[in-house]
């Protein structure tokens, strides 16, 4: 601050320099928290958004198999006869349209036990699995050899009248055709919004829902979120799509079936309204700090108007006006220090005026002595005899 001279200015940037860097230091942190806050808070919000999307889906899907396990609790179906198994799924074929790849009835071996012969159960272990916990059974994607189509499995397990596992009664839905797909949309689009969407993967990470219809059956098992949720994990990361775009994705398993939801939405698109919130904090930040410089600044031109009127009073003195006298009255050092100013204006005129007087008087005698010399250098020069003056040494120093 060696280049500026203005005492106002140097308070001013003194005072301003810390104010500044205090507040940006202020700023920087506040966006940084928020921006982590917000990025936390759409994490926990679109994780919560999956888990709840899963569990609705969960009950929608057992909702499904509720028309199986009423299915496999009639007698037809216990009695495991090809003949009279097959008459049961006729005649119930209208509430099972959800099944459009078939319906069959399988021993617990997994040999198909319905009058018009198929494959076996194809899939073993899920076969083991309902045994085992007696409990609906969801697949994966698994293709179909006869159409060559990719379906799911659903089963419910036939439980006799003892307790004991006899089989299982299975439905198989196309993923891209099935009305199930109706009850997936139902769940995703409501729950994902307009700016985003989600999707339904089995447990080997393939699509067996997406908003997109060219989505469906791709195998996404390293896409981030899909291989958390097949892990059984629920969250949400902040990650990228496929075209490089910042993304946040929730994820969740659905509760029975082994398959897990996927909720995304742009990043861009929950950030902007977080950047509305940062650039009024910046707003109000700036303001705040406008009006301190503000307040400094006239402030400054308060306290220190008394130091401009003793410079003032110096540069009138300086020029002569001895005896200025400078008005202060701010009840602190510096009206001391104008008291001080003003005495010594007064005694600083005292000075002068005596000093005036002397030199009058010096310049008095001088004028009289001067006269009385030139009176005395007449008469000598008048005589008409000889005079003269010699120092003690005998030397001559005067003579007319």
């Amino acid at each position: 601050m060696f280049f500026v001279k203005s005492l106002r200015t140097k308070s001013i940037i003194s005072a301003l320099i810390p104010i500044v860097l205090v507040l940006t230091g202020i700023t920087l942190m506040l966006i940084y928290s928020y921006e982590r806050m917000a990025q936390e808070g759409v994490k926990q919000r679109d994780a919560e958004l999956a888990r709840i999307s899963a569990n609705r889906l969960s009950e929608g899907l057992h909702y499904a198999c509720r028309i199986l396990q009423d299915m496999a609790l009639a007698d037809d179906i216990q009695s495991m006869q090809p003949a009279r198994v097959q008459s049961a799924l006729d005649k119930a074929r209208p509430r099972l349209a959800a099944f459009d790849a078939g319906v069959a009835v399988y021993d617990r071996g997994g040999s198909n036990r319905s009058e018009r012969q198929g494959m076996d159960f194809p899939i073993k272990s899920k076969l083991n699995e309902a045994h085992d916990r007696l409990r609906p059974v969801f697949s994966d994607i698994y293709t179909y050899p006869g159409s060559g189509e990719d379906v799911i499995w659903v089963g419910v397990p036939i439980v006799g009248r003892d307790g004991s596992f006899k089989g299982l009664l299975a439905g198989a839905s196309t993923i891209k055709l099935s009305l199930l797909g109706g009850l997936y949309a139902k769940v995703l689009e409501l729950k994902a919004g307009r700016s985003g969407h989600a999707y339904l993967v089995d447990g080997s990470g393939r699509v067996i829902y997406h908003r997109y219809s060219s989505a469906i059956g791709r195998t996404l098992e390293s896409v981030l979120p899909v291989m958390r949720v097949t892990r059984g994990e629920t969250g949400a990361v902040i990650t990228e799509n496929e075209a490089g775009e910042p993304i946040v994705a929730g994820f969740a398993p659905v509760p029975g079936t082994g398959w897990g939801i996927v909720t995304q939405e742009k990043w861009e698109n929950i950030f902007d309204p977080i950047r509305k919130h940062t650039r009024m904090i910046l707003i109000l930040l700036a303001a705040g700090g406008i009006g301190t410089c503000l307040l400094i600044f006239f402030s400054m031109g308060r306290i220190l108007r008394p130091v401009k009127s003793l410079a003032l009073g110096a540069q009138r003195i300086a020029k002569g006006d001895y005896g200025y006298q400078v008005d202060v009255k701010t009840g602190d050092e510096i009206e001391v220090l104008a008291r001080q100013f003003n005495d010594m204006s007064s005694a600083l005129k005292t000075s002068f005026t005596e000093l005036e007087d002397r030199v009058v008087e010096c310049r008095q005698g001088e004028v009289a002595l001067r006269q009385s010399e030139e009176k005395y250098r007449k008469i000598l020069e008048s005589m008409e005899e000889g005079y003269y003056e010699v120092d003690t040494a005998g030397n001559m120093v005067f003579f007319n």
